[in-house]
Formats: structure tokens, C-alpha cells, sequence
């Protein structure tokens, strides 16, 4: 049975590693990008099944990557 994959949007590497360890252990498969260019590209390349993301981000906000994941897959659950 394949895993869900999880995509953690946050420039704080601490927090994206606690959350990593966190989910890994809980049998997702994790992806972590810095930045939200960053996660939306990794949303176009991969079949991501969920996405937890900052709200402030050095180059987009919660709003901008909610309405670009949205535009991309409407299904996938952002948080």
C-alpha cells in the first residue's frame, strides 16, 4: 500500500525537520520545501496528498500558495 505523501512549506529548517521526524514516524512519506515557489513546483512534479504550510513566507503568503496549489489540484487538503 503506498504512503501519502505530505508537503511541509515552511522556512524555519527547525520546524520542518521536527515535523518530518514527526510524520515519518506516523508512515507518511514527506517532502519539504523552503519557500513557496519552491512548494508549488514540487506540487506540478509530484502526486502530493496533503499540504501543510506557513503562513508567512519570504516570497509568497498563506493566501497566494492556497489559491496556486488550488489551481493545480482543487482535491488536495491544505492546512
Amino acid at each position: 500500500m503506498a504512503k501519502d505523501t505530505l508537503l511541509i512549506i515552511d522556512d524555519d529548517v527547525d520546524i520542518c525537520m521536527l515535523l518530518k521526524r514527526f510524520f515519518e514516524r506516523k508512515g507518511y512519506q514527506v517532502r519539504i520545501a523552503f519557500k513557496g515557489a519552491e512548494g508549488i513546483e514540487i506540487v506540478k512534479k509530484e502526486k502530493i496528498d496533503i499540504v501543510l504550510t506557513d503562513f508567512r513566507l519570504p516570497d509568497k503568503d498563506g493566501f497566494q500558495i492556497l489559491e496556486e496549489i488550488k489551481a493545480i489540484d482543487h482535491q488536495i487538503p491544505i492546512i
